[in-house]
This record gives C-alpha cells, structure tokens and sequence, in this order.
C-alpha cells in the first residue's frame, strides 16, 4: 500500500476511503486492475482492518467477482504506524508519576467538589504524559475522553473515586483513579450530633410580645430565617449547606394550647436520608385557648344561625355552601362576625358540615371544626327552621306523577344495542327529564338524594322498547326506579334464531371431525326445519342480518356443539351469538388427548359406581364444611382413589372412591393434567350453587400439560 509510514491502520483507512488507487502491485507489467479487467474479473469491494494482537500490521481484503462467482482473496500489509490499544492506554496512564489528580480541592468534601465542578470535572484533571496534558496525548493515540465522573469512596469520604470513560474508535473502557486530600464528608447522623453537642440552645429572632399563634401567623413563610443557632460558630443553615445538608421544612406548633412554650420541629435532609430534630422555644406570651374560644361560640346569645334558610332544605343548604357554611353563620360578635372574630383570635375554620339531624326534615346539624397553633377541635350546633324534606317514597311518588314522562336523548335511528354502544359509560347526561323545570340529577340532589346506578336494556318482548333502571339512594335507602323508553330501531338480530339451526347433511356415517373437514365454510351448510341454507341467508339478508362466524365443536356420543354468531350489516358492532346442539354423527373416537378433554371422555364419572353416591355427598359435605377456607381444591389421583386437598400439606384430605375415572389410554393423571390457574399437577375441583347457597353442580377444572385451554368434566348434575 502506498503512503503508510507513520499511520496507524485506522488512520489509513480513514485518510484514503478509495483503497483500490492506493494498492502497489503489478503482475506481467500491469496493474492489478488491468490484469483482472483482462481476465473478466471485477474487484467488487475492498476493506483493510488491523490485524488482531499486532498493532503495526492490517488485513487487506478484496472481494472478486466474475460472472456470478464471488471469492475473496486476503493479504497481510506490514509497514504501518503501531496502534496502542485502551487497555494499553490506561496501563500507561497508570503507570505514570505523579498520577492524576483534581485542581482546588482543600477545603471541600467530595459532594461539594462534584457539585462545584459537576460541568466541568474534565477541566479540573492535573496531568501530564510525555509532556502533555492528558487530553492532548489521548489525541495523540487517536482516543478521547466520553465522560468524566466523581464520587465518594465507600469506605473513606475522604478519598473520591474519579471515573475516567476513555472511547477509541467503537470500543470504550474506564479508567479508574483514587483522589486524596478530600475533608471528611459528615453522615445525617454524625450532623445531627454535632447539633446536641452545642451548649447554646436554639432560639427564635423577636418573639417575646407576641403570642405563639401571631408568631406563625407573622412568619408563616419565613420561619426559616428566625432560627437563632450556631454550630462551631457558624450560622445554623451555612453550615448544614458547608456538610452538603439542608433545611427541608420548619414548623411551630404550641406545647400546650394558650401556652408560652412551642415546639419547633426541623427537617433536615442529606442525600436521599431525612431526620427530624424538635427543641422547646419558650418565652412567647400567653393567649386564649381554643377550648375557651369555643365555650364562648356555645354559649352565645342568641344562639349560632344560618341567614336564609327558610328557603332550603338542609340538603340543599349543605350543596349550595359545601366547604363555606360557617361563612352564612349570621352572628355578630363582639362587634364582628363569625370569621372575623375567629381571626382575632388567630383561628380560622379548617371545615364546617351541614348534616340532616335523624328523625326530623327540617333540623340540621353544623358541625364546625377550628384550628389554632396547630391543635384542632370541633363542636356542633343544632340549626332549625329549614324547609322540611321528602322522604325517598315520596320522591319516588312525585317522579311517577310527573309529566312528560322520563325520556332518553338522541335515540332516533338507533336500537338499544346501539344507543349503549354510544352512550353506556354517560346515560345519566342522556337523560331527558325534569321536575318543577329542574333538571332530574339537580332536582335529586336538592332533595338529599342522587343516582347511584343507571341501566339500559332491551325489553324482551320488544326490542323497539329500551327498559331504563335508575337506582336511586337517600341516606341509607334506595329504590329502583323503573321506566319503558319508547322510539328506538328494531334489534332483528334475535330473528336469526327464531327457529333452532341444524346443520344440512349430518350423518351417522360421518363423525364431527370427518364433517367439518370436509365442509370448511360451514355459513353454507346452515339450516332450520322450515328453511334450507339458501332460503334461510335470503331471510337473513333481508333483515340485514350477515354471519360472523359459525363454529362446530364435538361433544362426544355423536353430538356437537353449532355455534352461530350474526352481526348487524348496518352496525357490525351489534352482534349476537347462540349454540345448538346437533346430534346424529357418527360417534368418533377421539384422536389426541385435547379432544378427549374436549368431548369430556378424559375424566368422566361412573354413576354405576357402588361408590358414586356417597362420593358426591362427601364433596357436597367438604364444600359446606370449608365455606370460603377451600384453599387450592387439589383433585389428586391415589393408590385408593382420588383425594380432595385445601394444599398440598394438608394432612386430613378428603378420600373419595373410584367412581371418578380417568383415561389412562393417553398417560398419567399427574403427567397429562394440571390445576386450571396452572399452580400444579391436579385439576381443581368447583361447585356451582344456587341463590340459596346450595350445591347444585360438582365439576372438576383442568388444563393439560403444555396448553392453557381450560376444560371441565362434570361429576354431578342437580
């Protein structure tokens, strides 16, 4: 190659993207080029990279190509610059002394340094390599620093750890380097006692004519800056921040409510950890206790008040002045009103309720809680004279009465499936009604009544009729109110099954499995006992009505299940589905263990079993007994027979007979079977029980090892 003394590998290649000009060589007195071109050969590509453990040699690669043939012939180059590797960097730059250090660094902890010079660490690095800064050599060698990191030595806070992320060219490694001479960096711990340690006790600037309460209220957002303290005479908050510490939040509160004692409470933060000092400050003047404040409102004369509520019923007082009741209070004391008279006592209202007094409909309960120098406390008064209030029944009266009558928005042109798909998550907002020119929901809720559920659904005997169920609570009551919504769109889906579905040319010569293979579009094999396949999709057509999918799964005994889901063709979103039961195939033997689960031939019960009747009570029994305590309801094959389990170590299982059968044609109970939630090899037996809490279903649920369909084989049927 020519021109490659004094560069490395890396260097040439990057000097000369065009290597095929830069190849000396010559053969019958032609360049390499020439001869090839002569011989029908096309130089493809050529590459040159360094030759692994030999810094002063490259790998030239040509690729050739004649007609479709392609062969690369490779070629070792001598005579380059040496290339020193990273490792060999940052063994030499080890090696070097002094070693590397960090610029003004008396005086700070390492997290004082870092923050400092966070920006700019790489500037702050004292070094020199062959008579240049570190920056300049690592140039020179064709590296860079990436990143330049420092942090505190785990075991020393004096000693900081700088990290040192060299790159050259793709490959990138760390250089690591302890830096002395750091000042000891103070736990939260090691501060906090540092701060017991001071003999002068903590104080607060000018408090001693002012009452606790004025004090915060004079210095709520400054509280901070009051704090007369010093450790090793430097002011309290310098020198947290000299140990990298700082003051997250200050609060007084009184020691004793009226008192002249309070308590100051720091929070002081380093790092990720918190802590909490408390000190007494005294010396504020004393101040009326909030217990006296409220003896004072109790005994008023004339007793607390509400302005306008003649008007209102409690309920309606409480919603329109939620959170801001005290403000209707229409006392006046000592020359003020309410609010103003609390506030020269430095209290306010942290909350005040309005609440209907039990057993009445015009008396309310107003219970106010006040705060003061951080204590709080509450008292109630009785308030009457408001407008009395409905009961929920005659509520219910009133809406039954009224006219027009309640109505839903917006159904024009849609059946109730369609409106729900809309407006399902906001029929409340849909709702067409008023009472007295008050909207429904507002007229409820002045009332001291609301919605609490709201419901929409087809009436069965009609689908242009929606029947729209609002429940609605008072208190602790609540009632169903029920209403027929006229004016919505015929649902015709329901006509696509107003006769049971078969399946044309079912045959006791042909099993489900033989029939759906040689039938895949069963759309076309669809019929019922008045319509064949044609005449019943012209039905469907002409209600708008289209197939979605029909689906045929076998049953065993020569049964299976017809599975038809239809679709609206105006709104593909309304749709509805329906199984049959199609019997008259050949009973098949099931090919894999899946279709034995499938058809239920896997697990079965033998109800001739000697032991099938006592087998169930037992079960029955076991449920009743363990109510909710079932655990996982491990079924596991034994030696016996079977046994029920909460868990695995339960030690007094049920034992049940072999009236259960498995088949062992295709394995193992405990190989082939596992627990429906896949927490072991047992199926999970379950029981169904009626509204009364009876038993009326016992079945065992499983998966197979490796799948995750659930299957079930029913053991006893009510």
């Amino acid at each position: 190659m020519k021109e490659k003394d004094g560069k490395t590998v890396n260097d040439y290649v990057i000097a000369y993207a065009n290597l095929k000009d830069q190849i000396v060589f010559t053969i019958e007195g032609k360049t390499l080029e020439v001869f090839l071109t002569e011989q029908g050969i096309q130089i493809e590509n050529i590459s040159l990279k360094p030759k692994e453990g030999d810094g002063k040699s490259g790998i030239l690669e040509i690729k050739l190509k004649k007609e479709t043939d392609t062969e690369t012939f490779s070629q070792e180059i001598n005579g380059f610059k040496e290339d020193i590797t990273l490792t060999e960097i940052i063994a030499k730059i080890n090696s070097q002394t002094p070693a590397i250090d960090l610029k003004e660094k008396d005086g700070k902890t390492v997290n004082n340094y870092v923050a400092t010079y966070s920006s700019n660490l790489k500037e702050q690095i004292i070094f020199t390599i062959e008579g240049k800064t570190l920056e300049e050599w690592l140039t020179s060698v064709n590296a860079q620093i990436e990143a330049v990191n420092l942090k505190v030595k785990a075991e020393d806070s004096k000693i900081g750890i700088l990290e040192i992320k060299l790159k050259k060219h793709s490959e990138t490694k760390t250089l690591l380097q302890e830096i002395s001479g750091f000042i000891q960096d103070l736990t939260l711990d090691e501060i906090i006692t540092k701060i017991n340690a001071e003999a002068t006790p903590f104080d607060l600037k000018d408090k001693n004519d002012k009452t606790i309460a004025q004090y915060i209220n004079d210095h709520l957002l400054d509280l901070k800056d009051q704090i007369e303290f010093k450790v090793e005479t430097i002011a309290f908050e310098e020198w947290l921040n000299k140990n990298s510490a700082t003051i997250d939040n200050v609060s007084l509160t009184a020691k004793e409510d009226g008192g002249t004692i309070a308590i100051l409470e720091i929070k002081i933060s380093k790092n990720s950890e918190t802590k909490i000092i408390t000190r007494e400050i005294s010396g504020f003047k004393a101040d009326t206790t909030l217990e006296q404040i409220i003896t004072k409102i109790q005994t008023l004369t004339p007793p607390i008040d509400l302005a306008d509520k003649s008007t209102k019923t409690v309920s309606q007082y409480g919603t329109q002045f939620q959170g801001v009741i005290h403000s209707q209070i229409n006392n006046t004391i000592d020359g003020k009103n309410f609010v103003e008279w609390l506030t020269s006592f430095n209290t306010k209202v942290e909350s005040s309720t309005l609440t209907s007094k039990a057993g009445t409909n015009n008396t309310g309960i107003l219970e106010i809680t006040l705060k003061r120098a951080g204590q709080t406390k509450s008292l109630s008064v009785e308030i009457t004279g408001f407008l009395a209030d409905m009961s929920l029944e005659e509520i219910f009266t009133k809406l039954e009465v009224a006219t027009p009558k309640i109505d839903l928005k917006d159904k024009t042109g849609k059946t109730v499936k369609k409106y729900l798909s809309e407006f399902g998550t906001k029929l409340k907002k849909q709702i067409d009604f008023k009472i007295d020119t008050v909207e429904f929901s507002t007229w409820l809720e002045d009332q001291g009544a609301n919605i609490e559920e709201i419901s929409l659904k087809e009436k069965d005997t009609d689908s242009k009729i929606g029947i729209l169920e609002i429940k609605i609570a008072k208190g602790s009551d609540s009632r169903i109110f029920n209403n027929e919504i006229s004016g919505f769109e015929e649902n015709k889906l329901p006509k696509a099954f107003e006769e049971d579905l078969k399946l044309d040319g079912v045959s006791d010569q042909q099993t489900v499995a033989e029939y759906i293979t040689q039938h895949t579009d069963l759309t076309q094999k669809v019929i019922t006992a008045t319509k064949d396949n044609s005449q019943y999709k012209i039905f469907l057509s002409t209600n708008n009505i289209e197939f979605e999918n029909v689906t045929l799964k076998a049953l065993g005994g020569g049964k299976a299940a017809l599975t038809v889901k239809v679709k609206d063709a105006t709104d593909p979103s309304n749709t509805l589905e329906k199984s049959f039961e199609i019997s008259g195939f050949k009973a098949g033997e099931p090919a894999t263990i899946e279709e034995a689960a499938e058809q239920g031939l896997l697990i079965t019960a033998d109800k001739s079993a000697s032991t099938y009747e006592a087998d169930v009570t037992a079960i029955k029994e076991w449920f009743k007994t363990n109510a909710s305590n079932t655990g996982h309801r491990r079924f596991e094959q034994s030696d016996d027979g079977w046994t029920l389990k909460k868990t695995r170590k339960d030690k007094s299982p049920l034992k049940i007979g072999k009236s259960i059968l498995f088949n062992a044609k295709w394995g193992t109970y405990k190989d082939r079977v596992r627990s429906a939630d896949n927490s072991g090899n047992y199926g999970q037996m379950q029981v169904e029980k009626d509204g009364s809490g009876e038993i009326t279903k016992i079945f065992i649920e499983y998966t197979l090892t490796g799948g995750t369909e659930k299957y079930t084989a029913e053991i006893w049927k009510q």
